[in-house]
C-alpha cells in the first residue's frame, strides 16, 4: 500500500498563496513561534557555571583570601548531590578565609592584623560550642596546621553575654570541599535546548494537523495534476 503521507504534503493544488486566510495564518504562526521561542528563552534563561578547578591548585606559599585568588568572573562553590551548585559569594568566604601552603607561618600575623587573640582547635563542626573546642596558643595552632595539611584558616565571631568574640579556627573544609567555578554561556544555553526542541516539536504537530487533518476537512483529498 503507498504511503502518501508525504505526498503534496503542503497542497499545491489548493494555491494556499493565493488565500487571505491561509496567509494570515502563516504570519500568525511564524509571529506566534518566534514569540514563544523567544519569551521562553528570556524566562527560562540562568547562568550555568563551569568547574574551572578545585579551590586547592590556586593555594601558593603568599597568603591569600580566597577573593585574592579567584580572577575576574570567577566564584568559589559547593557542588552538593542533593541540591546541586552552590555559590558561596558572601563577605566571609571572599575575605575571611585564608590560603597558604606556608598557612602556620602567618598565624600569628593574621591575628594580630585581625586583633584577634582566641585560637580554636575543635574535634566537632561546631566550634562555638564552648565544651567541645579548646583555646591554643600560636605554636599549637601552627603545629596542628603543619601535621594535618592544612592550607586555609577562617575567622569567625560569635555573641556570648552581649559581647562579640573574634576567633581563628582551622579551614580544612574550605581547602578540601571548595571548587572556582566560572558562569559559561555554552552550558547557559545548553540547558534551555531542550525545553525549545519540546516546543519546536509542537509546533511542528500543529503544521502537519493543519496540512494533513484541518485542510483535508475543508477541501477533501486532491491530488496534484
Amino acid at each position: 500500500m503507498e504511503n502518501n503521507f508525504g505526498s503534496n504534503f503542503f497542497r499545491k493544488d489548493l494555491n494556499l498563496r493565493g488565500r487571505w486566510w491561509h496567509r494570515l495564518f502563516a504570519v500568525l504562526f511564524f509571529l506566534t513561534f518566534f514569540i514563544t521561542i523567544v519569551a521562553t528563552s528570556i524566562s527560562l534563561y540562568a547562568p550555568k557555571h563551569k568547574n574551572v578547578g578545585p579551590l586547592s591548585e590556586r593555594i601558593t606559599p603568599e597568603l591569600k583570601t580566597i577573593g585574592d585568588l579567584l580572577m575576574q568572573g570567577e566564584k568559589v562553590g559547593i557542588m552538593d548531590s542533593e541540591h546541586g551548585l552552590n555559590l558561596l559569594d558572601n563577605d566571609h568566604v571572599l575575605n575571611d578565609i585564608y590560603c597558604s601552603t606556608n598557612l602556620s607561618s602567618y598565624v600569628e600575623k593574621i591575628a594580630n592584623e585581625r586583633s584577634i587573640g582566641n585560637l580554636y582547635l575543635s574535634d566537632s563542626l561546631n566550634i562555638i560550642i564552648k565544651k567541645d573546642r579548646k583555646n591554643v596558643s600560636a605554636d599549637v595552632f601552627s603545629n596542628y596546621l603543619i601535621q594535618n595539611d592544612i592550607n586555609c584558616l577562617s575567622i569567625g565571631t560569635y555573641t556570648e553575654s552581649d559581647k562579640k568574640i573574634g576567633f581563628i579556627n582551622p579551614g580544612e573544609f574550605s581547602q578540601k570541599n571548595y571548587s572556582i567555578y566560572k558562569e559559561s554561556l555554552f552550558n547557559s544555553i545548553f540547558a534551555v535546548l531542550p525545553i525549545l526542541f519540546f516546543i519546536t516539536l509542537e509546533f511542528l504537530v500543529f503544521v502537519v494537523l493543519y496540512y494533513k487533518a484541518f485542510l483535508y476537512i475543508v477541501f477533501g483529498s486532491k491530488k496534484t495534476e
